[in-house]
Protein backbone atom coordinates (compact mmCIF):
# COMPACT_ATOMS: atom_id res chain seq x y z
CA UNK A 1 0.00 0.00 0.00
CA UNK A 2 1.08 3.63 -0.69
CA UNK A 3 3.38 5.76 2.13
CA UNK A 4 1.39 8.67 0.63
CA UNK A 5 -1.73 10.14 2.68
CA UNK A 6 -4.61 10.37 0.40
CA UNK A 7 -8.52 10.49 0.69
CA UNK A 8 -11.17 9.60 -2.21
CA UNK A 9 -15.00 10.24 -2.14
CA UNK A 10 -17.01 7.46 -4.36
CA UNK A 11 -20.09 6.91 -5.26
CA UNK A 12 -19.61 3.86 -6.23
CA UNK A 13 -18.21 2.37 -3.07
CA UNK A 14 -21.39 2.98 -0.81
CA UNK A 15 -20.53 6.44 -0.46
CA UNK A 16 -18.16 5.98 2.04
CA UNK A 17 -14.88 8.65 2.56
CA UNK A 18 -12.31 6.05 2.32
CA UNK A 19 -8.67 6.64 3.40
CA UNK A 20 -5.47 4.63 2.54
CA UNK A 21 -2.06 5.16 4.41
CA UNK A 22 -3.06 6.52 8.06
CA UNK A 23 -3.19 4.84 11.34
CA UNK A 24 -6.90 6.21 12.49
CA UNK A 25 -8.26 4.66 15.86
CA UNK A 26 -10.12 1.39 15.62
CA UNK A 27 -13.88 1.56 15.42
CA UNK A 28 -14.89 -2.14 16.98
CA UNK A 29 -18.02 -1.09 17.04
CA UNK A 30 -18.65 0.30 13.86
CA UNK A 31 -20.03 -2.42 11.08
CA UNK A 32 -19.88 -2.73 7.26
CA UNK A 33 -22.29 -4.33 5.02
CA UNK A 34 -22.61 -4.18 1.54
CA UNK A 35 -25.88 -5.47 -0.77
CA UNK A 36 -26.65 -6.54 3.37
CA UNK A 37 -23.60 -8.58 3.30
CA UNK A 38 -21.16 -8.14 6.34
CA UNK A 39 -17.71 -7.76 5.57
CA UNK A 40 -15.27 -7.78 8.55
CA UNK A 41 -13.61 -4.71 9.69
CA UNK A 42 -10.59 -6.17 9.99
CA UNK A 43 -10.39 -6.91 5.98
CA UNK A 44 -11.08 -3.95 5.38
CA UNK A 45 -9.28 -1.58 7.96
CA UNK A 46 -12.68 0.07 8.90
CA UNK A 47 -12.26 2.67 11.14
CA UNK A 48 -13.51 5.97 12.02
CA UNK A 49 -12.48 9.60 12.33
CA UNK A 50 -14.35 12.31 13.61
CA UNK A 51 -17.52 10.48 12.58
CA UNK A 52 -16.76 9.68 9.21
CA UNK A 53 -16.39 6.18 8.14
CA UNK A 54 -12.92 4.93 5.82
CA UNK A 55 -11.95 1.71 4.95
CA UNK A 56 -8.78 0.70 2.92
CA UNK A 57 -9.76 2.01 -0.87
CA UNK A 58 -7.37 -1.33 -2.53
CA UNK A 59 -9.28 -3.66 0.35
CA UNK A 60 -12.79 -2.38 -0.94
CA UNK A 61 -12.11 -2.04 -4.40
CA UNK A 62 -10.97 -5.65 -4.22
CA UNK A 63 -13.89 -7.15 -2.51
CA UNK A 64 -16.06 -5.65 -5.12
CA UNK A 65 -13.99 -7.11 -7.75
CA UNK A 66 -12.47 -4.35 -8.78
CA UNK A 67 -8.77 -3.60 -9.90
CA UNK A 68 -6.37 -0.20 -8.31
CA UNK A 69 -3.41 0.79 -9.62
CA UNK A 70 -0.75 3.51 -8.65
CA UNK A 71 1.13 5.47 -11.71
CA UNK A 72 2.93 8.50 -11.78
CA UNK A 73 1.37 10.03 -8.55
CA UNK A 74 -2.46 9.24 -9.80
CA UNK A 75 -4.58 6.18 -8.73
CA UNK A 76 -6.24 4.75 -11.48
CA UNK A 77 -9.71 2.76 -10.02
CA UNK A 78 -11.17 0.05 -12.56
CA UNK A 79 -14.69 -1.50 -11.21
CA UNK A 80 -16.45 -4.43 -12.66
CA UNK A 81 -19.10 -3.33 -15.73
CA UNK A 82 -22.12 -3.39 -13.77
CA UNK A 83 -23.81 -1.20 -16.35
CA UNK A 84 -22.96 -3.88 -18.72
CA UNK A 85 -24.69 -6.56 -16.39
CA UNK A 86 -27.72 -4.26 -15.95
CA UNK A 87 -28.48 -4.07 -19.31
CA UNK A 88 -28.16 -8.17 -19.95
CA UNK A 89 -30.69 -8.75 -17.37
CA UNK A 90 -32.79 -6.06 -18.78
CA UNK A 91 -32.92 -7.75 -21.83
CA UNK A 92 -33.34 -11.17 -20.69
CA UNK A 93 -36.80 -9.48 -18.90
CA UNK A 94 -37.69 -7.91 -22.23
CA UNK A 95 -37.18 -11.06 -23.80
CA UNK A 96 -39.62 -12.54 -21.59
CA UNK A 97 -42.12 -10.11 -21.96
CA UNK A 98 -45.73 -12.07 -22.60
CA UNK A 99 -47.61 -10.93 -25.35
CA UNK A 100 -50.62 -13.66 -24.21
CA UNK A 101 -51.69 -14.68 -20.94
CA UNK A 102 -51.29 -18.32 -21.91
CA UNK A 103 -47.70 -17.42 -22.67
CA UNK A 104 -47.09 -15.05 -18.77
CA UNK A 105 -48.33 -18.34 -17.26
CA UNK A 106 -46.09 -20.30 -18.90
CA UNK A 107 -43.29 -18.40 -17.78
CA UNK A 108 -44.47 -18.49 -14.55
CA UNK A 109 -44.21 -22.41 -14.27
CA UNK A 110 -41.56 -22.67 -16.20
CA UNK A 111 -39.99 -20.27 -13.16
CA UNK A 112 -41.47 -22.42 -10.40
CA UNK A 113 -40.06 -25.62 -11.98
CA UNK A 114 -36.42 -24.31 -12.16
CA UNK A 115 -36.67 -22.46 -8.67
CA UNK A 116 -35.74 -19.21 -11.02
CA UNK A 117 -37.28 -16.12 -8.92
CA UNK A 118 -36.09 -13.96 -11.54
CA UNK A 119 -37.95 -15.78 -14.50
CA UNK A 120 -41.12 -15.69 -12.17
CA UNK A 121 -40.62 -12.30 -11.28
CA UNK A 122 -39.95 -11.34 -15.09
CA UNK A 123 -43.90 -11.92 -15.98
CA UNK A 124 -45.03 -10.12 -12.99
CA UNK A 125 -47.17 -6.85 -13.03
CA UNK A 126 -45.26 -3.88 -12.24
CA UNK A 127 -47.77 -3.71 -8.71
CA UNK A 128 -47.07 -7.39 -7.84
CA UNK A 129 -43.28 -6.51 -8.13
CA UNK A 130 -42.96 -4.25 -5.86
CA UNK A 131 -44.62 -5.94 -3.56
CA UNK A 132 -42.58 -9.60 -3.78
CA UNK A 133 -39.16 -7.72 -4.67
CA UNK A 134 -38.02 -7.53 -1.08
CA UNK A 135 -38.75 -11.11 -0.75
CA UNK A 136 -37.23 -12.50 -4.25
CA UNK A 137 -34.39 -10.37 -2.74
CA UNK A 138 -34.46 -11.95 0.40
CA UNK A 139 -34.55 -15.39 -1.11
CA UNK A 140 -31.22 -14.92 -3.53
CA UNK A 141 -34.11 -15.11 -6.29
CA UNK A 142 -33.86 -18.88 -5.46
CA UNK A 143 -38.18 -20.38 -4.79
CA UNK A 144 -39.21 -23.51 -4.04
CA UNK A 145 -37.81 -26.78 -2.18
CA UNK A 146 -35.74 -29.96 -2.82
CA UNK A 147 -39.21 -32.03 -3.07
CA UNK A 148 -41.83 -31.97 -4.03
CA UNK A 149 -41.24 -29.79 -7.15
CA UNK A 150 -44.18 -29.25 -9.46
CA UNK A 151 -44.50 -31.83 -12.31
CA UNK A 152 -45.16 -31.25 -15.82
CA UNK A 153 -48.37 -29.01 -16.77
CA UNK A 154 -50.80 -30.48 -18.76
CA UNK A 155 -53.31 -28.24 -19.71
CA UNK A 156 -54.30 -24.37 -19.18
CA UNK A 157 -57.90 -23.32 -18.41
CA UNK A 158 -58.47 -19.94 -19.71
CA UNK A 159 -61.66 -17.86 -18.34
CA UNK A 160 -61.93 -14.07 -19.90
CA UNK A 161 -62.99 -12.04 -16.94
CA UNK A 162 -62.87 -8.51 -19.25
CA UNK A 163 -61.34 -7.87 -22.22
CA UNK A 164 -58.13 -6.99 -20.45
CA UNK A 165 -58.11 -9.15 -17.76
CA UNK A 166 -57.72 -13.33 -18.22
CA UNK A 167 -58.09 -15.79 -15.36
CA UNK A 168 -56.40 -19.19 -15.77
CA UNK A 169 -56.22 -22.42 -13.88
CA UNK A 170 -54.56 -25.39 -14.07
CA UNK A 171 -53.10 -28.89 -11.95
CA UNK A 172 -49.90 -29.75 -11.60
CA UNK A 173 -48.29 -33.05 -10.21
CA UNK A 174 -46.37 -32.63 -7.17
CA UNK A 175 -43.18 -34.70 -7.80
CA UNK A 176 -40.97 -36.82 -5.79
CA UNK A 177 -37.92 -38.61 -6.95
CA UNK A 178 -40.04 -39.09 -10.53
CA UNK A 179 -42.78 -40.20 -8.25
CA UNK A 180 -46.44 -38.08 -8.50
CA UNK A 181 -47.27 -38.46 -4.79
CA UNK A 182 -50.11 -35.72 -5.25
CA UNK A 183 -51.81 -33.18 -6.66
CA UNK A 184 -51.77 -29.09 -6.63
CA UNK A 185 -54.32 -26.56 -8.36
CA UNK A 186 -53.48 -22.88 -9.80
CA UNK A 187 -55.82 -20.30 -10.41
CA UNK A 188 -53.84 -16.96 -11.79
CA UNK A 189 -55.06 -13.27 -12.57
CA UNK A 190 -53.23 -12.09 -15.68
CA UNK A 191 -53.93 -8.79 -16.75
CA UNK A 192 -53.09 -6.46 -19.66
CA UNK A 193 -50.74 -3.92 -18.98
CA UNK A 194 -50.48 -0.73 -20.81
CA UNK A 195 -47.44 0.97 -22.05
CA UNK A 196 -46.21 3.10 -24.57
CA UNK A 197 -44.39 1.46 -27.15
CA UNK A 198 -46.57 -1.87 -27.10
CA UNK A 199 -49.28 -3.42 -24.14
CA UNK A 200 -47.75 -7.13 -22.59
CA UNK A 201 -49.60 -9.33 -20.56
CA UNK A 202 -48.39 -9.88 -16.84
CA UNK A 203 -49.40 -11.96 -13.66
CA UNK A 204 -51.33 -9.72 -10.80
CA UNK A 205 -52.74 -12.30 -8.51
CA UNK A 206 -51.73 -15.80 -7.37
CA UNK A 207 -54.23 -18.33 -5.97
CA UNK A 208 -52.84 -21.63 -4.91
CA UNK A 209 -54.46 -24.57 -3.22
CA UNK A 210 -51.65 -25.11 -0.80
CA UNK A 211 -49.24 -22.16 -1.18
CA UNK A 212 -46.09 -24.22 0.41
CA UNK A 213 -46.88 -27.42 -1.59
CA UNK A 214 -43.45 -26.92 -3.39
CA UNK A 215 -41.54 -25.03 -0.64
CA UNK A 216 -40.71 -21.27 -1.17
CA UNK A 217 -43.57 -19.84 -3.29
CA UNK A 218 -43.69 -15.66 -3.76
CA UNK A 219 -46.16 -13.36 -4.20
CA UNK A 220 -49.28 -15.90 -3.84
CA UNK A 221 -52.24 -14.77 -1.99
CA UNK A 222 -52.62 -16.85 1.00
CA UNK A 223 -55.44 -16.84 3.92
CA UNK A 224 -54.41 -15.25 7.02
CA UNK A 225 -55.20 -14.70 10.45
CA UNK A 226 -53.91 -11.48 12.61
CA UNK A 227 -51.97 -12.12 15.50
CA UNK A 228 -51.76 -9.41 18.34
CA UNK A 229 -50.21 -8.67 21.19
CA UNK A 230 -51.72 -6.29 23.41
CA UNK A 231 -48.12 -6.91 26.35
CA UNK A 232 -45.52 -5.52 23.88
CA UNK A 233 -47.96 -3.88 21.59
CA UNK A 234 -47.39 -5.89 18.18
CA UNK A 235 -49.33 -7.36 15.34
CA UNK A 236 -48.24 -9.56 12.74
CA UNK A 237 -49.84 -11.76 9.71
CA UNK A 238 -49.88 -15.52 10.38
CA UNK A 239 -51.27 -17.70 7.72
CA UNK A 240 -54.42 -19.24 8.06
CA UNK A 241 -52.52 -22.75 8.22
CA UNK A 242 -50.68 -22.04 11.48
CA UNK A 243 -54.29 -21.74 13.16
CA UNK A 244 -53.74 -24.03 16.07
CA UNK A 245 -50.37 -25.16 15.13
CA UNK A 246 -48.49 -23.29 17.31
CA UNK A 247 -48.30 -21.60 20.86
CA UNK A 248 -45.93 -18.26 22.16
CA UNK A 249 -44.26 -18.50 25.54
CA UNK A 250 -42.75 -15.44 26.97
CA UNK A 251 -39.48 -16.39 28.27
CA UNK A 252 -37.32 -13.53 30.59
CA UNK A 253 -34.30 -13.20 29.59
CA UNK A 254 -31.67 -11.90 32.72
CA UNK A 255 -31.45 -7.76 32.17
CA UNK A 256 -31.93 -7.49 28.13
CA UNK A 257 -35.76 -7.94 28.20
CA UNK A 258 -38.58 -10.95 26.97
CA UNK A 259 -38.27 -13.01 24.62
CA UNK A 260 -41.29 -14.73 23.12
CA UNK A 261 -40.94 -17.58 21.32
CA UNK A 262 -43.35 -18.80 18.53
CA UNK A 263 -43.04 -22.70 18.71
CA UNK A 264 -44.38 -25.40 16.73
CA UNK A 265 -46.86 -27.86 18.80
CA UNK A 266 -46.04 -30.78 16.78
CA UNK A 267 -42.41 -30.98 17.80
CA UNK A 268 -43.70 -29.82 21.11
CA UNK A 269 -40.24 -27.56 21.38
CA UNK A 270 -39.38 -26.61 18.31
CA UNK A 271 -38.81 -22.94 18.05
CA UNK A 272 -39.82 -21.57 14.34
CA UNK A 273 -38.91 -17.83 15.32
CA UNK A 274 -38.56 -15.29 18.45
CA UNK A 275 -39.02 -12.11 18.80
CA UNK A 276 -37.33 -10.11 21.67
CA UNK A 277 -38.29 -7.17 23.29
CA UNK A 278 -35.33 -5.70 24.38
CA UNK A 279 -34.10 -2.62 26.31
CA UNK A 280 -33.00 -0.03 23.95
CA UNK A 281 -30.22 0.09 26.03
CA UNK A 282 -28.81 -3.20 25.90
CA UNK A 283 -29.02 -4.19 22.51
CA UNK A 284 -27.09 -0.65 21.55
CA UNK A 285 -24.03 -2.09 24.08
CA UNK A 286 -24.05 -5.71 22.98
CA UNK A 287 -25.46 -5.58 19.18
CA UNK A 288 -22.07 -6.89 17.92
CA UNK A 289 -21.80 -9.65 20.51
CA UNK A 290 -25.20 -11.07 19.61
CA UNK A 291 -24.77 -10.60 15.86
CA UNK A 292 -21.41 -12.75 16.63
CA UNK A 293 -23.88 -15.49 18.26
CA UNK A 294 -27.45 -15.43 16.02
CA UNK A 295 -29.11 -13.77 13.23
CA UNK A 296 -30.67 -11.51 15.04
CA UNK A 297 -32.35 -8.15 13.03
CA UNK A 298 -33.69 -5.28 14.47
CA UNK A 299 -37.32 -4.68 12.77
CA UNK A 300 -38.88 -1.89 15.28
CA UNK A 301 -38.53 0.68 17.81
CA UNK A 302 -40.61 2.26 20.27
CA UNK A 303 -39.81 3.76 23.52
CA UNK A 304 -36.95 2.71 25.32
CA UNK A 305 -37.14 -1.00 23.66
CA UNK A 306 -36.25 -2.79 20.52
CA UNK A 307 -37.86 -5.57 18.68
CA UNK A 308 -35.26 -8.05 17.14
CA UNK A 309 -36.23 -10.96 15.03
CA UNK A 310 -34.34 -13.87 14.89
CA UNK A 311 -34.42 -17.46 14.29
CA UNK A 312 -33.03 -20.81 15.50
CA UNK A 313 -29.48 -21.55 14.28
CA UNK A 314 -29.95 -25.71 15.53
CA UNK A 315 -32.30 -28.23 14.64
CA UNK A 316 -35.47 -28.02 16.20
CA UNK A 317 -37.22 -31.05 15.89
CA UNK A 318 -36.61 -34.57 16.06
CA UNK A 319 -35.69 -35.64 12.59
CA UNK A 320 -36.67 -39.32 13.19
CA UNK A 321 -40.23 -38.39 13.75
CA UNK A 322 -41.14 -37.63 10.05
CA UNK A 323 -44.68 -36.57 10.58
CA UNK A 324 -43.32 -33.80 13.24
CA UNK A 325 -40.51 -32.91 10.81
CA UNK A 326 -42.69 -32.05 7.98
CA UNK A 327 -45.05 -30.41 10.16
CA UNK A 328 -42.29 -28.12 11.65
CA UNK A 329 -40.57 -27.63 8.08
CA UNK A 330 -43.61 -26.50 6.70
CA UNK A 331 -44.37 -23.46 8.72
CA UNK A 332 -40.83 -22.57 9.07
CA UNK A 333 -40.97 -21.66 5.03
CA UNK A 334 -43.70 -19.00 6.24
CA UNK A 335 -41.22 -17.36 9.36
CA UNK A 336 -39.82 -14.44 6.31
CA UNK A 337 -42.93 -13.55 4.75
CA UNK A 338 -44.19 -13.36 8.83
CA UNK A 339 -41.43 -11.07 9.73
CA UNK A 340 -42.30 -8.70 6.82
CA UNK A 341 -45.80 -8.40 8.44
CA UNK A 342 -44.96 -6.69 11.78
CA UNK A 343 -46.14 -3.81 12.69
CA UNK A 344 -46.14 -1.90 15.69
CA UNK A 345 -49.24 -0.39 17.08
CA UNK A 346 -49.29 3.41 16.95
Amino acid sequence: MMKRNWKVLTAACVGFMIISGSVLAAAPDVRLFINKVEFADSALMLNMDSGTAMVSLRSIVEQLQGKLTYKDNSIYVTMPESSILTMKVNSLEKALIAESPEEAVLTWIRGVQKRSGAMQYAVLSPALRQNTKQEFEDHIWVTGGSSPHMGKVEQLHSREITSDKVQISFDYPLVVMNETIGTGSASLTVEKIPRESSDYWAISGIDLKNPGDTGIMIGANVPTIPYTNTQYNFTMTLPASWEGKYEVVDNVSGFAGHNLDFINKATKYGILFTISVWSTKFWEEHEKEIHGQIRATKIGEQGDHVYIFHTPSDVQYDPSDDKATEDYQTMFRDVQAIRGSFKIKE
